[in-house]
């Protein structure tokens, strides 16, 4: 079946106004398409695209930043660039968005997540940073909703009509240092503090010495990254990215001591410490290896039960402090303590840290 882009635009009432112009648009070098053989077939006349709405607003193609609480709607969609402009046809009209007329014969629409084949990459060493991407199908259908789940995810959809099947991306081929494009991304995020920003990087991989653009587009962070990305999302770009060791000039030292293994927290005379700290003070990791989180919750350390966010290659998100897994995981990270050595040790420290609380 011969796709004829003329008799889409028909469609078109006298007047409509697509929703971006695309002048000399060229063509699209992220779509492929395959005959029912199998074999790649030129640039289509129309391509695939994803619309998303937020709280029944209306359905766009640029990518979704979100608050847990909001209620997201993927769509499937499909462009045809006439004259240099871009229209879409989907399930049913709407603002810049016509229904795709059935006469022109069934469409086949799946959903796939597009991620990230491994969880931590190093950037720092040749080889260990390419990093690729998986595809596992989530649906079918002209609409999918994602599941309310904290982080960042991405989808693409492929289409089978008229003896042909088109893809919207070649999302398993990344573009520079990881970034891809013409795949669908929403991150949701829990609040709008820098604890609930950092949230919005979760399901991304950890990638020690990260770019500032691998941060800024969803790529993936190490652990200071991670926190510089999320306070440039609270407006506050004046702090740039660094290391973990590297914030100390943009707060105040409230504290300098020991983290033991019980979750306890000792001074640098090896005294009980109480140090009260605020949602979103920095934890500051100095030895055996550094490493820097971001206190969740208020607490009055070595009295009350005390959470982090963070990242690191073997691990991220939620922790607390005084979970005896978490102190494994972390000793195990830090290459001090292996695991199932943990008994009698109760009191020794795990780690030198500082406490920050950012100006």
């Amino acid at each position: 079946m011969a796709i004829n882009r003329r008799e889409f635009l028909s469609a078109v009432p006298a007047g409509f106004v697509a929703l971006n112009s695309l002048k000399n648009a060229p063509k699209n070098p992220d779509v492929t398409v395959y005959d029912e053989a199998g074999a790649l077939v030129n640039d289509p006349n129309f391509v695939p695209a994803i619309l998303s709405s937020v709280n029944g607003h209306a359905a766009t193609p640029e990518n979704k930043d979100v608050n847990i609480s909001d209620d997201v709607e993927l769509r499937a969609a499909i462009r045809v660039i006439d004259d240099g402009h871009a229209i879409y046809f989907s399930d049913r009209d709407d603002v810049g968005v016509r229904k795709w007329d059935n006469k022109q014969g069934p469409l086949e629409i799946y959903w796939h997540e597009v991620k990230a084949e491994r969880s931590s990459y190093d950037y720092t060493r040749p080889g260990r940073g390419n990093i690729r991407y998986v595809e596992e199908p989530v649906g079918s259908g002209w609409l999918f909703r994602p599941e309310k789940e904290l982080g960042t995810k991405r989808y693409k959809i492929s289409v089978k009509y008229g003896g042909k099947k088109f893809s919207s991306s070649r999302g398993e081929v990344p573009r520079s240092n990881g970034i891809i494009k013409n795949v669908h991304r929403v991150s949701m995020r829990e609040a709008d503090d820098l604890p609930g920003w950092m949230t919005a990087w979760f399901n991304l991989p950890y990638v020690y010495g990260s770019l500032p653009e691998q941060v800024e587009n969803y790529v993936g962070a190490d652990c200071a990254d991670l926190i510089v990305g999320a306070l440039h999302r609270t407006g506050r770009r004046n702090i740039p990215y660094t290391w973990s060791q590297g914030f100390n000039q943009y707060g105040k030292t409230i504290f300098r001591g020991y983290m033991t293994f019980g979750g306890g927290f000792v001074d640098l005379e090896k005294r009980p410490a109480h140090v009260d700290v605020k949602r979103g003070d920095l934890l500051v990791f100095k030895t055996p290896s550094p490493h820097v989180g971001v206190f969740y919750n208020d607490a009055s350390l070595g009295q009350d039960y005390a959470k982090i966010v963070h990242t690191y290659a073997t691990g991220g998100g939620i922790a607390n402090l005084f979970s005896h897994s978490f102190i494994l995981e972390l000793s195990e990270a830090f290459h001090n303590i292996k695991r199932g050595s943990f008994s009698g040790i109760f009191d020794k420290e795990v780690a030198r840290v500082e406490v920050i609380k950012l100006k």
